[in-house]
């Protein structure tokens, strides 16, 4: 007998958020200073580049966290719910991960390129996008690249993105022990063409945490207990320092002329690019900023410029190649992506989401769980 679908309602207000939760929450661009304190943050940072393996866990907001990055992902979710109360803790939780960027690395390693935090498995099975209510990033470094937000949303329908022009645009540098928060609909990257390195041995570190209200993204779930002994985790307590203090306000820059950027982003890597001034440089004493653009210089969201062929990746593909691993030596993520990458001429991008989102999938066939415990085991040491 054929299993039916699940039906799926979700009902979104007229901004594109989840309706009916998220009364008392705060979406402006925020940013508050020494908000880790530093006795913790080599042991952050640390626990941080053990479990960057480019996905996102689950933390439901009434559990007791297990992990120190646990319990830096709750502290987050709290703050920033703390003048909420329709929401049903149940249903309610914070999706985390970690970001490492290394100086010693090429441009396009280093980049985060343009997106819009979404529940990437409902994308690929219903076409909808739903956006966490606010998305925050914790940066446990002073190197690297700004977070840039631009103050555009996406359609709730995927792949309906509307030419625009933008009137407002935030810049976050890194400094230690920073947190910042933004409204969860906003498009956002960290170009690499904009890092900021003192040596080769820096590295950009981030924790990302975004909080999601009554709804939980499908796909993901908490951090499996094994690997949290496999990998040693620790399970201190991580206190953040928010307090009474009000958010650092950000430097106000009208722009009328600065440094022309391209910045590409889309499911295969450049459908689309948003044209931007950018300020050619920032008062190093502040590091956020709110850039406000004259009428004759609004950025542009816009199809690319460059042709891109449209490809199509399935499960399937996908499937083949992990059977046709062998426990060879020199195996790796990399591996595994390019050779997505020169099958279906696709980008890296492309190739690591498409790998991801078909993993649930393949792990449930007996024949390739051994070829994904090499593929996990080794992702992992990336």
């Amino acid at each position: 007998e054929e299993e039916e679908e699940e039906e799926l309602f979700i009902s979104l207000d007229s901004e594109g958020r989840i309706s009916g939760v998220g009364e008392g929450l705060n979406y402006d661009f925020k940013s508050f200073e020494n908000v880790v304190s530093e006795k913790d943050i080599s042991l952050l940072v640390s626990e941080c580049d053990k479990v960057f393996v480019s996905e996102s866990f689950w933390l439901p907001a009434n559990q007791t966290p297990r992990t120190s990055l646990e319990k830096l992902a709750i502290s987050i979710f709290k703050f920033h719910t703390s003048n909420c109360s329709d929401f049903n803790e149940a249903k309610s939780g914070i999706e985390w991960w970690t970001q490492v960027r290394k100086a010693n690395t090429a441009l396009k390693q280093q980049n985060i390129g343009l997106h819009w935090d979404k529940d990437e498995d409902l994308v690929d099975s219903h076409g909808i996008n739903i956006h966490p209510q606010i998305a925050t990033v914790t940066y446990l470094t002073n190197h690297g690249a700004p977070t840039i937000l631009f103050d555009v949303t996406d359609s709730p329908e995927y792949g309906k993105i509307q030419e625009s022009k933008i009137k407002k645009a935030w810049a976050s540098f890194p400094r230690c022990g920073k947190h910042m928060s933004f409204d969860g609909r906003l498009l956002h990257g960290a170009p690499s063409e904009m890092g900021e390195w003192e040596s080769k041995e820096d590295i950009r570190v981030t924790f990302l945490a975004n909080v999601w209200l009554n709804y939980k993204p499908t796909g993901i779930d908490l951090f499996p207990q094994n690997e949290i002994n496999t990998l040693k985790l620790s399970n201190n307590q991580i206190n953040l320092n928010f307090g009474k203090k009000a958010p650092t306000k950000p430097i106000k820059v009208n722009l009328s002329n600065g440094t022309q950027h391209i910045f590409p982003f889309g499911s295969v890597g450049s459908e689309f690019e948003v044209a931007s001034l950018i300020p050619s440089k920032f008062d190093k004493s502040a590091r956020s900023f709110e850039i406000v653009f004259e009428p004759s210089n609004f950025p542009q969201l816009r199809h690319s410029t460059t042709v891109i062929r449209e490809v199509s990746i399935d499960a399937e593909q996908v499937y083949n190649f992990i059977l046709s691993l062998t426990n060879r030596t020199g195996t790796s993520f990399e591996d595994i992506c390019n050779h997505i990458v020169n099958t279906c001429h696709c980008s890296q991008t492309k190739a690591k989401l498409v790998l991801k989102r078909h993993l649930k999938k393949l792990e449930q066939d007996q024949r390739v769980t051994e070829k994904l415990g090499l593929y996990r085991a080794v992702r992992r040491k990336q």
